[in-house]
């Protein structure tokens, strides 16, 4: 099994050959993609601004009312912020109109309960807006709709960066034509490709997360999937496994289906198309699971080693981290600490369109994390006080705790224990 994952490994890193770079944006390119991009939009709101170099932050502990959640946000109060709106339709917070209409046809709620869970109500006007976002009230019950909410982020993104790349490609190709002086400082771009990292703890979850993603992107009968029989061979369960009967109920819901643990899978998005394993360099979503990142990024002495791929994520995901924790740790802190750093190499790269927060080494900052357990730990917490260092703000959302009984108690009570000897007359109390 190692041999077959470090091979396809390998595999995802280097070029196929056979997929044209340009295709992708053809298939973007739409009616949409000559508008002026919407400064209102947490998107560019997000990317498109500079950071405070003395923030003022505070924090603030809020219940959420009508659910059994509570939010505890730290943000720089000095920034603009943005209001949390009432999401009546996902086009109320500029998620793309197409993504809007798939959520709508796919979900099974009904309009007169809104248009997402508690849960995913709660946490995605967040995610909107680009926090720091630690969930810990993720379990087995919410996993669908969880990894629903997160393709739908993931492909949202993605689709923005793309068109707004393509506008600006529009804009300087009309002033070329009509040989105008072209005094445009376009910055929309990264070092590298990739934008979206998702780490999964097994091949199990990552085969849902694309099956979600898959019904939300693709529309219509005109949809094509590439490599899709490779990937349900691979990350698809078994026909003949069976359930441990012998093991707990979250045992079985945990290792069935696919539970290896060693894989790596780059995605591209385009029109009414995905394409699975794509190069890391041509893809706009990688998934992995922390140990089969760790071995494509190598260590110190390695003779080969690749993290630039790496360099330009904007939104990084950690799902059921409370998982990694029981695996081996120290894999996933070792792909946090490679990511947003400045490239190698020579990627082909047009620097001129580089972000400016980007060259100045800020990705850090700029990158959105988004952890998902089903508890807090030691470890958990520092990985999100230390690695994510968002500049909009972090948010941690988790279950309410009751308060105690004995709290309540309005007078002292006196407790007295008996201690009961084998002698029947024989009891000495105790306070």
């Amino acid at each position: 099994i190692q041999n077959t994952a470090q091979n396809e490994a390998v595999v995802s890193t280097q070029s196929t050959g056979d997929e044209s770079d340009d295709e992708q944006e053809d298939d973007l390119h739409d009616e949409e993609c000559e508008e002026t991009p919407n400064q209102s939009d947490n998107f560019h709101l997000a990317f498109d601004s500079e950071i405070s170099p003395s923030p003022n932050t505070e924090r603030k502990y809020t219940p959420v009312p009508n659910t059994s959640y509570h939010i505890t946000k730290t943000a720089d109060v000095s920034l603009p912020q943005t209001e949390l709106k009432t999401m009546e339709d996902l086009t109320d917070i500029c998620v793309e109109t197409s993504l809007a209409k798939q959520w709508a046809s796919t979900t099974k709620q009904l309009r007169s309960k809104g248009i997402m869970k508690p849960s995913s109500s709660t946490i995605y006007p967040y995610m909107a807006t680009y926090n720091d976002i630690l969930f810990t009230d993720s379990n087995f019950e919410n996993q669908a709709e969880l990894l629903k909410l997160l393709a739908l982020h993931s492909a949202n993104h993605v689709i923005k960066t793309r068109k707004t790349v393509l506008k600006n490609n529009a804009r300087l190709a009309r002033a070329a034509e009509k040989d105008e002086a072209v005094d445009l400082d376009v910055r929309d771009q990264g070092f590298t490709r990739p934008k979206v990292l998702i780490l999964f703890p097994f091949r199990n979850v990552a085969h849902k997360f694309v099956h979600q993603l898959l019904k939300l992107v693709l529309s219509g009968s005109k949809k094509q999937i590439s490599n899709q029989k490779r990937f349900e061979e691979e990350y698809g369960p078994d026909s003949e496994e069976k359930s441990n009967m012998t093991k707990s109920l979250s045992y079985q819901k945990l290792f069935l289906g696919n539970n290896d643990d060693f894989f790596t899978l780059g995605l591209a998005l385009a029109k009414n198309s995905v394409k699975l394993y794509t190069d890391f360099y041509n893809s706009d979503i990688i998934i992995a699971s922390p140990l089969g990142l760790r071995n494509v990024i190598g260590g110190e002495g390695d003779k080969e080693r690749d993290y630039d791929f790496l360099s330009s994520i904007e939104v990084a995901t950690f799902f059921m981290t409370d998982v990694f924790l029981m695996q081996n740790w120290e894999h996933l802190l070792h792909c946090v600490q490679h990511l947003n750093l400045k490239p190698t190499q020579d990627r082909g790269t047009d620097f001129s369109r580089v972000k400016m927060w980007a060259l100045d080494g800020l990705g850090r900052q700029m990158r959105q994390n988004i952890i998902f357990s089903a508890w807090t730990s030691p470890e958990i917490s520092s990985l999100f006080s230390r690695e994510c260092t968002n500049y909009r703000g972090s948010v941690q959302v988790g279950a309410l705790v009751q308060e105690n009984v004995l709290s309540s108690i309005l007078y002292p009570v006196r407790q007295v224990f008996l201690r009961q000897s084998d002698k029947p007359d024989d009891v000495t109390p105790t306070e």
